[in-house]
């Protein structure tokens, strides 16, 4: 219930919104996007273009991260 009232309210206030499946986690931490992948599968992130993989690779292999800027 808590994902649909904060997709709401994030589609109310037109802040987009992606839809990663159960277990890929996105974040921006100091400065640097996080991406995990708690999946069994090989996920592709959506990396703008002209970001700088620091750590990792994309697609996201699972059990794994990647963290760029």
């Amino acid at each position: 219930m808590e994902r649909e009232v904060v997709r709401k309210v994030y589609e109310n206030a037109k802040v987009a919104i992606e839809n990663f499946p159960k277990g890929v986690y996105v974040e921006w931490r100091d400065g640097f996007f996080v991406g995990v992948n708690y999946t069994n599968e090989t996920i592709n992130l959506p990396i703008p273009a002209g970001s700088k993989i620091l750590v990792g690779q994309n697609p996201l292999e699972p059990a794994q991260a990647v963290i760029w800027k």
